[in-house]
């Protein structure tokens, strides 16, 4: 159905095909392109108790069966098993929860409960890393011993690199350590201000970043697998060329169960919270009361979020043959 409404009908809006769950708004890092730094500082809350989250998930699950857990910092909650408990016993397929991998010793079941773990690793080195995340140096080692940890435990565990003009000879260090030990590899462009912060970086760095891609490209060809992503996606961000965004895509909840505008950018006479996950009323027909299904697509009007999240599915959309084939090689 997205399919058609996307790229046979030219819609604008298409219905959700994950849901972002965002089970904290605080965090024991400080990544300085971290994409809800503002939430963050604005309401810095913890979870909510799991009632609430069961009656929230249990609405999302009639939209979606795909479940993407974030913060803030999840495995900062205490209940973070209990949640992906009830996401599985809820039918959900994919669950996947990010994380900065810091507290995944004190947390060792989530590695089993979830689908898939994505580790932020940004340098190659515990110091560098921890540098980046603005934590204690300890914590930096932390990182890599609980990636390491739970690449043996379960397999289940990826990397996720944020590129910035300043860590791309690191990232050519990540890309090495997740070949060397079996874990795949994704690489994203820092985005700020709704535009990769690499752009606006000296033409060296530039040259230096799509260099960089270029090698991931390369693994990717070589060993599929390893590298998260499709080649369209990848090819993308090697460019820095503008993509078909549609945000409502993915739909994204608040701690306590708001539905967010999916892109207060693009969509800025939407109203930043457009419904709510309680289960009086399914959140399908709380999205179609505020957002116009019959529209046309429009380009951004000067933004370009080269994020996986968003061009993945843009990119499917564009090229359906080339992403299914991706998929089953």
């Amino acid at each position: 159905m997205n399919f058609v409404r996307g790229r046979v009908l030219g819609r604008e809006f298409i219905l959700p095909f994950t849901a972002v769950y965002h089970l904290n708004l605080r965090c024991n890092s400080q990544c300085s392109w971290c994409s809800r730094e503002e939430d963050m500082r604005l309401h810095h809350s913890g979870g909510v108790d799991i009632t609430k989250v069961e009656t929230i998930l249990r609405a999302v699950r009639r939209l979606t069966p795909s479940l993407y857990i974030a913060g803030g910092e999840p495995t900062l909650e205490a209940n973070v098993s209990e949640v992906l408990k009830l996401a599985r016993n809820l039918g959900f397929w994919p669950i996947v929860l990010n994380t900065n991998g810091t507290l995944l010793d004190r947390r060792p079941e989530v590695v089993q409960l979830a689908d898939r773990i994505i580790v932020s690793l940004h340098a190659d080195t515990p110091a560098k890393q921890a540098a980046i995340l603005r934590v204690n140096p300890a914590l930096g080692q932390k990182v890599f011993d609980n990636l390491l940890w739970a690449a043996r435990t379960t397999g289940r565990v990826a990397v996720n690199c944020v590129l910035t003009q300043d860590n791309i000879e690191d990232a050519h260090g990540v890309l090495a350590f997740c070949l060397a030990h079996n874990i795949p590899f994704a690489v994203v462009p820092a985005v700020v201000g709704y535009q990769p912060a690499i752009a606006t970086a000296s033409p060296d760095r530039i040259e230096a970043y799509r260099q960089f891609v270029g090698k991931v490209m390369e693994a990717k060809s070589q060993w599929p697998r390893a590298v998260v992503g499709t080649m369209s996606y990848l090819q993308k961000v090697q460019s820095l060329d503008g993509f078909d965004c549609r945000p409502s895509g993915i739909i994204t909840i608040s701690p306590e169960g708001k539905i967010v505008n999916p892109c207060s950018f693009k969509y800025r006479e939407v109203p930043q919270t457009i419904g709510v996950a309680n289960g009086h009323e399914s959140i399908e027909v709380q999205l179609r009361r505020q957002l116009d299904f019959s529209a046309t697509h429009t380009k951004c009007p000067g933004g370009n979020c080269l994020k996986m999240c968003y061009v993945g599915p843009a990119m499917a959309l564009e090229t359906p043959a080339q992403s299914i084939r991706e998929f089953l090689s």
